[in-house]
């Protein structure tokens, strides 16, 4: 049986979701209060790495597949998010 493919609503569930991620918070020691749609990653000691876990992350919950080479262009976690959205969406990102 294949996987059934969740859906997140908006925007705020995606970052509901982004600031419930265990790798996120139990490796980089974030606060979540201070993450906002204008947090820049490079703030928060994301590296490539850590952000290709999360999205790997993602992709395994959600039943869909992020291209590596869009993580380059994101600053900030809105960047992150809509991007995310976006993919959740099925718009061509």
């Amino acid at each position: 049986m294949g996987k059934i493919k969740k859906t997140l609503k908006d925007k705020q569930e995606i970052k509901k979701w982004l600031l419930n991620n265990k790798r996120l918070f139990m490796y980089l020691n974030i606060q979540k209060e201070a993450i906002t749609f204008k947090t820049e990653l490079y703030s928060l000691n994301i590296d490539s790495l850590d952000l290709l876990e999360i999205i790997i992350d993602f992709e395994d919950e959600f039943n869909i597949k992020i291209e590596e080479e869009k993580l380059s262009k994101l600053n900030t976690v809105g960047d992150f998010i809509e991007l995310l959205y976006n993919k959740i969406k099925g718009d061509k990102v």
